[in-house]
């Protein structure tokens, strides 16, 4: 049987994703390898109804989401680095709600982050830390679209399936 896991994902958008890209692929280039810069909107054991949730997002008319994030960060005991929350994400908090309403009636509290240097498979260093104090990576990133992302017996993130955030006629 194979091990399956699905989530909701924001990639970030390829105009501003080429330098975080370009960072991911020098520093971590198995996490590089699977799976593109993003952000996680809702993990696998919030999609349980994906019938209901789809038609939640098939009927989304939210508009495009910004998110604020800080320059890196060190977590897992230094191992990890990853971009956390610029103060406020209500929006992001409220689509996540607004998604999971008739699933979950109260979606646990996720912060979105960008994890520049997954610490199962990369490890920042000292002197990798010392350089990002160097770079300025974008503050916010605007999503217009969620992707649907499955993995199947740990390999490689595909996109199933992808929803706007605003309707056509926005």
């Amino acid at each position: 049987m194979d091990a399956l896991r699905r989530q909701l994902t924001l990639f970030l958008p390829s105009e501003q994703s080429q330098e975080i890209e370009a960072f991911r692929k020098a520093y971590n280039p198995i996490q590089f390898q699977l799976i593109a810069a993003h952000i996680t909107l809702c993990r696998e054991d919030e999609l349980t109804q994906w019938n209901v949730i789809s038609q939640s997002l098939s009927n989304l008319e939210a508009g495009n989401l910004t998110v604020y994030l800080q320059q890196p960060t060190r977590f897992a005991d230094a191992k990890g680095l990853s971009m956390e929350p610029a103060g406020s994400y209500t929006d992001f908090q409220h689509l996540r709600k607004h998604i999971l309403e008739d699933t979950i009636l109260e979606p646990r509290d996720h912060k979105p982050h960008i994890t520049l240097i997954h610490p199962r498979n990369g490890r920042c260093t000292e002197a990798i830390w010392h350089m990002t104090q160097q770079l300025h990576f974008p503050p916010s990133f605007t999503f217009s679209q969620i992707s649907l992302i499955e993995l199947k017996n740990g390999g490689k993130w595909e996109t199933l399936e992808v929803f706007d955030l605003a309707s056509p006629s926005s």
